[in-house]
Order: structure tokens, then sequence, then C-alpha cells
């Protein structure tokens, strides 16, 4: 009688799957809200680079330092003659010292590590003095020879301030984005000294009828 034949099953080891769940990072993100009429708020999500820094509403952000005021993105807060004669303590700074808020406003920049060349509260208000002595020396020489006193001082002076204003203002005009080019910073330098040293204090501080205000040292410069 025949055998029925013999099945072998051979059973084979099973290998384990290993199976990589994909890494969600999750970028930081700047949520703006939509209210509809129904009440209900819609989200809007605007990517945000890691470590920006949001600019306030209608303002602009200051880059990462603390001592310039926020204002209006691309323009002055107010115009050329707007706080001129205000008669705040500032403008009284403007008119009768205006190297102090110059000097200030050069010395913030310097404390926020972006000197402009060599200008800073020291090199204005010295330089300043300098010149005064230097202007006055030359127009009194001039009377002297000439017999007609000619006002020599005010044109040396005035070339002074529209020098600085050009440099100061230059660099308040780049970190706020508000276009405008050297000469017209000279300009108002040279022939509306008061106007434009009234109009940067109220950029870059907060209050600047208390900030600078009569302050004549750089103790204002850390302040908003």
């Amino acid at each position: 009688m025949a055998q029925a034949p013999t099945v072998q099953v051979v059973t084979m080891p099973v290998q384990p799957q290993v199976v990589v769940q994909p890494q969600v990072v999750v970028q930081p993100q700047v949520v703006q809200g939509t209210v509809v009429p129904a009440g209900v708020v819609q989200a809007q999500v605007v990517a945000a680079p890691v470590g920006a820094k949001v600019a306030p509403e209608g303002g602009v952000a200051t880059g990462g330092h603390p001592l310039f005021a926020a204002a209006p993105n691309g323009s002055w807060k107010y115009n050329l003659c707007d706080r001129c004669c205000s008669c705040g303590a500032d403008c009284w700074m403007a008119w009768c010292c205006p190297c102090c808020p110059l000097g200030q406003i050069a010395q913030k920049f310097v404390h926020a590590g972006k000197p402009q060349g060599c200008w800073s509260f020291c090199t204005i208000v010295t330089g300043t003095i300098v010149m005064s002595v230097i202007a006055n020396m030359i127009s009194l020489l001039v009377e002297v020879a000439i017999g007609v006193n000619l006002n020599i001082d005010s044109l040396i002076m005035g070339i002074w301030w529209g020098i600085v204003v050009m440099n100061v203002r230059g660099a308040v005009r780049e970190h706020y984005g508000i276009p405008g080019n050297g000469c017209e910073d000279c300009c108002c330098g040279y022939w509306c000294l008061p106007c434009v040293i009234t109009q940067m204090t109220a950029q870059v501080w907060n209050n600047p009828q208390v900030s600078p205000g009569c302050d004549c040292s750089t103790q204002p410069a850390n302040v908003v």
C-alpha cells in the first residue's frame, strides 16, 4: 500500500518593520484676526522669520535696539516747521543751544552701535565751541582790515551747522526709512536750524519736552 507524501513546513522568521514618522517643525507665526459680520473671527496666518521683531501698528522696528522711539514708517512725525515755535523745553534748546540736542541724537547712534563716523556728543559740542571762536576771530580780523562788519561769523557757523545736520539728519532718515538727500539736510541745517532740530527730537524721543528737554548732558541719549 503506497504511503502519502510527507510535506515539510519551514517557518521563516518575521523581520520587524521600522516605520519612520516625519518630524514637524513649527515655525513662529503671526496671527492676524479679521472679524466677519456674523461675529466669527477668521484667522489669517502670516509667516514670520525666526527671531524677527514685529513693528508696532503704524510704526517701524528699531533694529533690535530700544533707544529709538517708534514712528510711522518712511515719514516724519512732524513737518519741518510744525514744532519750531512750540515754546517747549526742546524748542528753547534748539534756539539757544543747538549743539546739545544735535549731540544727544548723535550719541544715541553711538550707544546703539551705529556710530556715524566721528560724530558724537563730545565732537559736536566741542566742535561748535571751537568753530564759534574761529568764526568770531575771522570776522573781527576782516572788520579791522576793511572797516566793515560783513558778519563772516554767521556765514561760517551756518556752514558748520549745515555739515552737522547733514550727517545727523541723514542718520535719522536712514534709521526710519525716510526719503531725502544730503543736500536737503544741509540746506535745512543752514537756513532752518531750530526747525530741523525740533523735528528730529520729536522723531527719536517719545516726549521731547521732557527728554531731552533742557538737559545739556549725554543722559537723554539713553532715554527713549
